[in-house]
């Protein structure tokens, strides 16, 4: 719209060429615009006042639809920089520069869980590679329970894993 920006529109019916006067347009540009939905009277005619808040209503949608886009660039450019970030850590974990920290915890429980049985087993095989000193097993079994707190709290803290406590009692007697 090029002139008559400030004007009063009329509720008065016009034809082509007095509309695109009045909006300072081609007849061209005014064909487009009914294209694109200018709102036109059964007869053909314009009333101004209409073409006016169909403009207004129509700049309002264009800005509205640039916003939505803005946003959607935004939000796909911050997926792609979160895509990109995930690949790179991937190519990372795999090159050995870094380790994924959920199969770092897995292989750790498992190491610590592997030493439990081996510590667990202790007091019983001390008492049958020295059968001859009596109470090894509980003796052992006390020692192996007071270490087995501080390896447990370590491995609920980094593994998420617990252990199932040493009877402190020999299990012959």
């Amino acid at each position: 719209m090029k002139k008559n920006v400030a004007q009063n529109f009329s509720e008065k019916p016009t034809g082509y060429a007095k509309t695109a006067e009045v909006f300072g347009i081609t007849h061209q540009q005014l064909d487009r615009w009914v294209i694109a939905g200018c709102p036109r009277e059964p007869d053909g005619r314009f009333i101004p006042a209409k073409v006016r808040e169909w403009l207004v209503q129509r700049e309002k949608d264009k800005q509205e639809l640039a916003r939505v886009r803005l946003q959607k660039a935004k939000a796909d450019l911050r997926d792609k920089r979160k895509v990109t970030q995930e690949r790179r850590q991937r190519m990372r974990i795999k090159s050995g520069e870094l380790h994924d920290g959920k199969q770092c915890d897995a292989s750790l429980g498992e190491v610590l869980m592997t030493i439990w049985a081996e510590v667990e087993a202790m007091p019983d095989q001390g008492q049958a590679a020295f059968p001859e000193i009596p109470n090894l097993a509980t003796v052992l079994r006390e020692i192996v329970n007071k270490s087995a707190v501080k390896l447990e709290a370590y491995a609920k803290l980094h593994a998420g894993i617990t252990f199932k406590s040493i009877k402190s009692s020999d299990p012959a007697s």
